[in-house]
């Protein structure tokens, strides 16, 4: 596939990118926003952990993205704001120990694990 190919079908699962985008992805040069790497990989039908770099993705994030959840469903089922969810997910913010066990099940890991992942991320 092409690099404007891929453009134009990530452009169909909602990225906002040109055939230069994909280049400088490829060469290292650029990052894609997460929604990107999202609609890169949906259309190429492969999960989106494998085009991310997991020196520049957050620990949660990773989780996430394994778990095949977007943002916005991890916050709904914690009863959050996909904003908030953002924030932990950067290490800005912290989540509530009552939403801990939830938020683990979610993401098919331990609380301890998780925990342990929440807490090195806002040291």
């Amino acid at each position: 596939m092409s690099q404007a190919a891929l453009a134009l079908a990530a452009r169909r699962h909602g990225a906002s990118i040109s055939g230069s985008h994909v280049c400088l992805y490829e060469q290292g040069k650029r990052v894609p926003e997460m929604s990107t790497a999202m609609a890169l990989a949906a259309a190429m039908n492969v999960e989106p952990t494998r085009l991310l770099d997991r020196r520049v993705v957050s620990e949660q994030a990773w989780l996430r993205l394994r778990a095949g959840l977007s943002q916005r469903e991890v916050a709904e089922h914690l009863g959050i704001s996909q904003g908030h969810w953002s924030r932990i997910e950067n290490g800005e913010a912290t989540l509530e120990d009552s939403k801990l066990a939830a938020a683990a099940g979610l993401l098919c890991v331990s609380t301890q694990l998780l925990r342990g992942l929440l807490e090195r991320a806002t040291a």
